[in-house]
């Protein structure tokens, strides 16, 4: 049973990799022009999830990765996918309970995971896990949506079969970092702060979309015969309006510098 379960959550990891957007290559090289390290350097990304992030670094050359991930299942399919890598490192543990006093780093990245921990703690940890002038990374993204009658029509039908997958009060991240900004200053661990914003998008086929959808725990959860009515709705709408979806992403990328 355990074998089953397993295979079955490296499926889901792999058709999340497929389907979900990639970020875009230029907000890691901004990272790498902001920090300044170099292809050999410590790297320390805490919430790898399935390593999307973890291969902007990795195409750009710099491989020399400690990655932090809570989920046992989610460790072994990064170490799985980047096993030829012999710098990349995987830790199975929380943020909270993992200590490595001995290991300093160049970099500390973060992609759509440091809200989940309290800020205050989260930046001492870091501050002590960078090395001097070492540099902090916070980067998070939300899908956009778009007042077109794709989206209003898909949302309309959101709204009649689960409304409990609506998110009225949306995640605002710009609301967002700019708290996180105000936060870093007043605690004096780190200056030189700078924040970019990158915006890019998917195109997904009516097909596509809902097997991107079923990757997410909140849509398996659902009863089947709901998610069922949800996603025939969506595949006719999608189809009704060519074919296709185009779905447009909002990031927002915080540097900031060991002082």
């Amino acid at each position: 049973m355990y074998k089953n379960k397993k295979e079955k959550l490296h499926q889901i990891f792999e058709q999340y990799d497929k389907l979900s957007p990639d970020y875009p290559l230029i907000i890691f090289k901004d990272i790498i022009k902001f920090s300044k390290i170099k292809n050999d350097n410590k790297i320390l990304e805490i919430g790898s999830g399935t390593g999307k992030s973890t291969e902007g670094f990795i195409d750009l050359g710099y491989s020399n990765i400690t990655s932090v991930e809570i989920e046992y299942a989610l460790g072994l399919y990064l170490w799985n996918k980047f096993k030829k890598y012999d710098d990349f490192n995987i830790i199975i543990s929380s943020f909270e309970e993992w200590d490595e006093e001995q290991e300093y780093y160049d970099l500390v990245f973060l992609a759509n995971s440091f809200y989940l921990v309290q800020l205050n703690f989260m930046y001492n940890k870091i501050y002590r896990w960078l090395k001097n002038n070492g540099t902090i990374a916070l980067f998070c993204s939300t899908e956009l949506f778009e007042n077109k009658n794709i989206d209003i029509k898909i949302m309309e039908t959101y709204g009649r079969i689960a409304p409990k997958l609506i998110n009225m009060d949306s995640f605002k991240i710009e609301n967002y970092i700019k708290k996180i900004k105000k936060e870093i200053l007043n605690i004096k661990l780190f200056n030189n702060i700078e924040i970019n914003n990158y915006t890019w998008n998917k195109t997904y086929s009516s097909q596509e979309y809902i097997e991107y959808l079923n990757t997410f725990t909140s849509y398996n959860l659902l009863d089947v015969s709901i998610k069922e009515e949800l996603y025939d709705e969506i595949i006719n709408i999608i189809e009704k309006y060519g074919g296709v979806i185009e779905k447009i992403y909002l990031g927002i990328l915080l540097l900031a510098r060991k002082t």
